[in-house]
């Protein structure tokens, strides 16, 4: 019921991340879905954000398992230590760079909620919220719901969202704070006064 044209497809020769430029009735878009390394790599996140500004477009949705906490102080669980921080980093500046937003996070600020899970000695089961959605300011208007399903035959959890251009539900936009002010004592100052 809806008219798709598909203008540039690109895949990582590693098998990490598929891109697609395409165009979704007048909406034009950045789809990609990544599978991220689960070592500390930050220039794979940085190989992504070149591939995908190289579309030219605003309107970015990211997908997929990304091997990481975003906020580890509720996005995981019986983690002995923070996996990944630089590659952490990087996305952080990959989410400001392209005006990104962890929609599900945002819909569920507190919510203990995880895709990942892993048993270890029969005892503690680590859990994380390694797979998410990242999606443009622009389109956050037009996202209906958020969810995190069970998996089948699986240790991830299955997640969606539903967007809908032809009546955008959400009236509100989301604000984000450039935290990298904090590092710039003047403009600490020029607050603080």
């Amino acid at each position: 019921t809806f008219q798709l044209n598909i203008h540039k497809y690109t895949t990582d020769p590693m098998g990490n991340f598929t891109i697609v430029d395409l165009s979704l009735d007048e909406h034009r878009i950045t789809l990609a879905n990544i599978y991220a390394p689960n070592n500390d790599d930050p220039s794979f996140f940085e190989k992504l954000e070149n591939n995908i500004k190289s579309n030219g477009n605003i309107n970015v949705i990211i997908v997929g398992d990304w091997n990481l906490l975003l906020d580890p102080s509720i996005d995981g669980k019986n983690y002995k230590q923070i996996n990944n921080k630089k590659a952490r980093d990087r996305v952080g500046e990959l989410i400001n760079n392209l005006d990104l937003f962890d929609v599900w996070r945002e819909e569920n600020p507190e919510v203990l909620k995880f895709t990942w899970k892993r048993k270890h000695n029969n005892r503690i089961i680590q859990m994380g919220r390694l797979d998410f959605f990242l999606v443009s300011n622009l389109l956050t208007k037009y996202i209906c719901k958020e969810k995190i399903l069970p998996g089948y035959r699986s240790d991830h959890s299955l997640i969606s969202i539903s967007i809908q251009f032809s009546d955008p539900i959400k009236t509100k936009s989301l604000w984000k704070f450039n935290n990298s002010y904090l590092k710039i004592p003047k403009y600490v100052q020029e607050v603080k006064e």
